[in-house]
């Protein structure tokens, strides 16, 4: 598969590239630095499905930056940590979400709604993905899911049960492949009832399955 190469980045193994661009009145307002990864491809899929980059699209609608960033399901609603401002440009696998903010990559945990940044430009980050992804992404439940001969379709991302800040986690974890969009609102009701809770409650998810 080719790489994703400027002339400031590199991603290897993309497996799904976005479609064409259909506003470029919205590139222009975006950072030079994710600009130009868009304007040689409309975001993308990498790390056999553990990394996803946005694209300015309509349609798919879990690809599309504007309906993460803007749009009615914009994550600065579902998610207080997060400002208006912040650019939404990236996932992982798990659901997890990278923002640009103040020229540095920051990072939500999108079970518990933790924000920090990464102290990483956009250069750097694609560098760590780059050379380390499984490490920098932690990806390990992706790697023994594909061990298992299961692969992430385009518009996938990984549950994992139970949630991965609960103590049952620690005593066993499944893996399940599970549309984007539908996993994202499971996350963000998580986050929100984990903010609401008192020490020692007891909590209880239903996976979105």
């Amino acid at each position: 598969m080719t790489p994703v190469v400027s002339a400031l980045f590199s991603i290897p193994a993309v497996s799904w590239t976005g479609p064409e661009i259909n506003e470029f009145s919205l590139l222009e307002t975006l950072p030079v630095s994710i600009a130009g990864v868009l304007r040689q491809r409309n975001g993308f899929i990498a790390c056999a499905g553990g990394f996803h980059f946005r694209g300015i699209c309509n349609l798919p609608d879990w690809h599309s930056l504007q309906d993460a960033w803007t749009g009615p399901r914009a994550l600065h609603r579902l998610y207080p940590t997060i400002l208006s401002t912040d650019i939404p440009f990236a996932q992982d696998c798990f659901g997890d979400q990278f923002l640009f903010r103040d020229s540095q990559v920051w990072q939500l945990d999108s079970e518990n709604a933790e924000i920090r940044n990464l102290s990483l430009t956009l250069k750097e980050f694609f560098a760590a993905i780059s050379t380390r992804p499984v490490e920098f992404l932690g990806l390990q439940p992706l790697v023994s899911f594909q061990e298992q001969g299961h692969t992430l379709a385009p518009g996938q991302s990984l549950l994992c049960w139970p949630p991965l800040a609960t103590h049952e986690a620690s005593i066993g974890l499944t893996v399940k492949a599970l549309p984007k969009l539908a996993h994202l609102s499971f996350l963000s009701d998580v986050a929100h009832k984990m903010s609401q809770a008192q020490s020692g409650d007891s909590l209880h998810f239903h996976p979105p399955i």
